[in-house]
């Protein structure tokens, strides 16, 4: 830009680390002055703020964007410094001059912004007529961005990167340059609104490839290109939003005085709040989760339909039997002279609507279930799924929050079969050894810390020989599921990681205690018909009750 080379005319850079990290040796040095930034992002209002704080009187802002363009910026303001600190929006820099009196003039002139174009999706922009005006003070500063400075990059790799209008090209799957074994990633690759999050990714994938190659292996093998994810026609809810957490800032009068920290955090009960809302959202952790309104999803009562949770049978490839589970369980309780109660009426837990961001819904229903089972005079509940087990012991009990209305016992099978000793006196069959490794489901392991009664149950059968899979327990790799709302390119990638290990164990049986892991994983072998006879994957509870009286 013309003229930003005069006097009093500084980088938004240079400008913060030469003052601002340097303020208590001279806290008045811009006491009564004026000041014209370039610029009205976060960097431009930090300088402002900074220059304040020294003692300016008044700022100046111009910036060609729009203020709507800058609200998540302009939210952040307090009143005080607003009234210091004035906005030009839609406003173009033509170049710096300096005045007769030494002072600095920002000439400027008014812009509009264009249709975007239907090729490109650049919008123009486009002078105003007869709208130039000056701003004339005492320090300028430009806070406009940087551009990437290819000199001494590409004086270290002797000019053979490609460079592609600014941009360093490399691959899309493995972020290698032209050069081999020389990475790249962030904003020196491609522009993006999210450019800090991006920047993160992108050097996890680097890090992957960097790994191979230093180890000589192929870089591409087993790696899906996020573009050439596809994603599911499986319906969803409306999804209900979750504002985020106010942060709570210094008040606005005292940040004009001082360096200290103006953000000052979350409360510990805004923090849980935040992470939690993140966390259960899905949207972002899975490609296939798309949120879109789905009215047939509701049925008369106005609960939302758990369509695999009133079937018998999956309409699915796999078409496994859902009923043999629970039928397993009622055997291995009748077994034991314990008849359980099964309520008509019950609904689903509501697992999978809290994990798509529904939480009015699963609300209506946990509250529903609850009463259920309240007014039925239940007191002990038993589990023989991994995700209901999650959603009442974790889920539920944070909506009660240890009201009497809750007061239930809630126990994994794996963990009522061990605490009531049900396979102390049970008669098995000889069948000689058995070799079986067990898959940790994320809601049982990771999720609630239930790892070692499933093995227990196991080790209580004669011949049963557990041998573990490399990852298990807390690293145990997921089936690649999801929640049961993916089967994408990266699932099959799980799925067969899993399988794999649990075929290099030598076992007969690979044995799971969730019914959508074990959907999965079958539905591996059934697509690699191959590998069917080398392992077998069955339920654990399943597993038992055809040793004792399942046909």
């Amino acid at each position: 830009l013309e003229g930003e080379d005069l006097p009093n005319a500084h980088v938004a850079i240079d400008f913060l680390l030469d003052r601002k990290y340097k303020c208590a040796e001279d806290p008045e040095e811009f006491k009564g002055k004026t000041f014209g930034i370039i610029g009205g992002g976060a960097v431009a209002v930090d300088v402002g703020e900074t220059a304040v704080r020294l003692g300016a009187t008044k700022v100046d802002f111009v910036d060609i964007l729009t203020e709507e363009a800058l609200k998540n910026v302009l939210k952040d303001l307090h009143e005080a410094e607003r009234e210091v600190m004035k906005y030009n929006f839609t406003t173009s820099t033509k170049n710096i001059t300096q005045e007769p009196n030494g002072k600095l003039a920002l000439n400027c002139y008014k812009v509009e912004w264009g249709e975007p174009d239907p090729e490109t999706g650049r919008r123009p922009l486009n002078k105003v007529e007869d709208s130039d005006f000056k701003i004339v003070v005492d320090y300028v500063v430009t806070a406009i961005g940087q551009g990437l400075d290819m000199v001494p990059i590409n004086t270290a790799t002797d000019n053979k990167l490609k460079i592609e209008r600014g941009k360093i090209v490399v691959d899309n799957l493995t972020y290698e340059t032209t050069i081999p074994g020389v990475f790249a990633g962030g904003d020196i690759i491609v522009d993006s609104l999210m450019c800090a999050v991006d920047a993160i990714g992108d050097g996890r994938e680097a890090a992957f490839s960097i790994d191979r190659y230093i180890r000589g292996v192929d870089l591409k093998e087993g790696r899906i290109n996020k573009e050439d994810l596809k994603r599911s026609t499986i319906p969803k809810k409306y999804i209900q939003v979750n504002a985020c957490q106010e942060m709570n800032f210094m008040p606005g009068e005292e940040r004009l005085v001082c360096f200290e920290e103006m953000e000052l955090g979350f409360t510990e009960e805004q923090a849980i709040k935040e992470a939690n809302r993140c966390l259960n959202c899905n949207i972002c952790s899975n490609s296939d989760q798309i949120p879109e309104d789905y009215t047939g999803a509701v049925d008369s009562s106005g609960f939302m339909i758990c369509n695999y949770g009133n079937q018998d049978n999956m309409s699915s490839y796999n078409a496994t039997d859902y009923l043999t589970v629970p039928k397993s369980v009622i055997g291995i309780l009748n077994h034991n002279e314990i008849v359980p109660v099964v309520l008509p009426d019950e609904k689903c837990c509501g697992h999978d609507i809290i994990w798509q961001g529904d939480t009015e819904s699963f609300e209506k229903l946990a509250r529903y279930n609850v009463k259920l089972f309240k007014d039925a005079g239940v007191k002990t509940i038993v589990f023989s799924c991994p995700e209901g087990y999650y959603a009442w012991n974790n889920e539920y009990r944070k909506l009660f929050n240890k009201r009497d209305e809750f007061d239930f016992e809630l126990y994994h099978i794996s963990e009522y079969i061990i605490k009531e000793k049900l396979l102390e006196d049970v008669s098995f069959p000889n069948l000689g050894e058995v070799k079986v490794t067990y898959h940790d489901p994320c809601r049982l392991g990771r999720m609630s810390d239930v790892y070692d009664a499933p093995r227990e149950v196991l080790s209580k059968i004669p011949g049963i020989k557990l041998l573990e899979m490399e990852n298990n327990k807390v690293d145990a790799d997921c089936c690649g599921v999801s929640a049961y709302i993916s089967c994408n390119q990266n699932s099959k990638l799980l799925q067969e990681s899993r399988v794999k290990q649990a075929i290099e164990t030598g076992a007969d049986y690979l044995i799971t205690t969730c019914p959508k892991c074990l959907t999965h994983l079958n539905c591996y072998l059934n697509e690699n018909k191959e590998l069917k006879n080398k392992i077998l994957v069955i339920d654990l509870l399943t597993f038992i009750s055809k040793m004792l009286f399942m046909p």
